[in-house]
């Protein structure tokens, strides 16, 4: 006979490690999202889960995530981090800013402090901007900005909006 028995988080945020190490981003996922719903309010987990999701380029799926987390009682400043991270991916990059100097408010000396000071530079040099995102002219900022507009209409459900923006 197999005696079934339940596991805890930590194990399964153990074996998600194991899985990161090996590059196995779908497994450890997988792992990691079984950590999650057995304590979806352990900031470790939620993090282990939004960081998976943000390699992945799943942005908005990992923000959910953090911004449960951010909700959730006192938020671990990391957590700031992780979104600024995500907004980043998305081309938003004042929201990316904000959560960069949040999460250096709120740790100045943290984990990522020295990492989320050059993010900042890195988004204060427009040099350096446009070549990470091919946004070298005013015309390629306003497109991008009528596309992040046309997504965010989408999402709230106004798909005429959205597509009139990207029309003009």
């Amino acid at each position: 006979k197999i005696i079934p028995f339940r596991q805890e988080a930590a194990f399964y945020l153990k074996r998600g490690a194991k899985e990161m190490v090996r590059n196995d981003l779908v497994s450890a996922l997988y792992q990691y999202r079984r950590a999650y719903l057995d304590n979806p309010i352990d900031p470790e987990t939620c993090l282990a889960v939004a960081e998976i999701l943000g390699q992945m380029q799943r942005f908005e799926e990992s923000n959910r995530i953090l911004m449960v987390q951010l909700s959730m009682g006192e938020p671990v400043p990391e957590t700031y981090f992780g979104i600024a991270c995500n907004y980043f991916g998305m081309h938003e990059f004042e929201y990316a800013a904000e959560n960069l100097e949040r999460y250096l408010d709120e740790e100045p000396d943290g984990y990522y402090a020295l990492e989320a000071e050059e993010f900042l530079d890195f988004i204060d040099d427009d040099d350096a901007m446009a070549e990470s995102t091919g946004l070298y002219t005013d015309e390629d900022y306003d497109t991008d900005a009528a596309v992040i507009e046309s997504r965010h209409l989408m999402d709230s459900m106004d798909i005429q909006g959205a597509i009139e923006i990207l029309e003009e």
